[in-house]
């Protein structure tokens, strides 16, 4: 399937980026099929009381860009690898869930759909703010710098594997 320095990400409920580990890029499809993913997603559709069609025209399209885009990055670079998504997830379904237990009555569709999509997209600034991600080849050599606001790496010619980087955030203290 995959070299032995190749990390597929298959484990992330259980292991943390390591520095030097080359991931591969999946798909936002192949990023939401395992168990969990399903799982998250079977309780939200339960939880937002919508037609199908709305699910399939909203939700589905932001849930699968989110994913293609934050791939297995980690919430915090000791975190577990998929938490930058699967946490995302989790905040969401719980922000729906709340909206509704707190809005016994309807609520309207533009306000369920905008405090899912904000929750969802919360903490889409790690991309930007904690990383650097580096496109390699097979070997680990690197080949490319790219960057999230140019759309997700899945875009990006060539674009096969991964490494992560710290950025050092050593700069701007708001308190100075």
């Amino acid at each position: 399937m995959f070299d032995s320095n190749v990390n597929t990400g298959k484990q992330s409920a259980e292991h943390a980026y390591k520095p030097g580990y080359l991931l591969p890029v999946f798909s936002g499809s192949d990023l939401l099929a395992g168990s969990l993913q399903q799982n998250l997603i079977s309780k939200l559709q339960s939880i937002l009381k919508i037609d199908e069609s709305d699910y399939k025209r909203f939700y589905e399209p932001l849930i699968l860009n989110f994913a293609t885009m934050v791939q297995v990055v980690p919430s915090t670079f000791t975190a577990p690898l998929g938490s930058l998504r699967n946490e995302g997830l989790v905040r969401a379904i719980n922000a729906v869930y709340l909206l509704r237990k707190d809005h016994k009555h309807d609520v309207d569709r533009v306000q369920l759909y905008g405090v899912f999509s904000a929750a969802l997209l919360f903490e889409l600034h790690k991309m930007l703010t904690l990383y650097r991600f580096v496109i390699c080849d097979r070997e680990g050599v690197y080949t490319a710098d790219w960057d999230p606001l140019l759309g997700p790496i899945t875009d990006m010619p060539g674009a096969k594997y991964y490494k992560i980087r710290p950025i050092n955030n050593d700069g701007f203290q708001v308190n100075e």
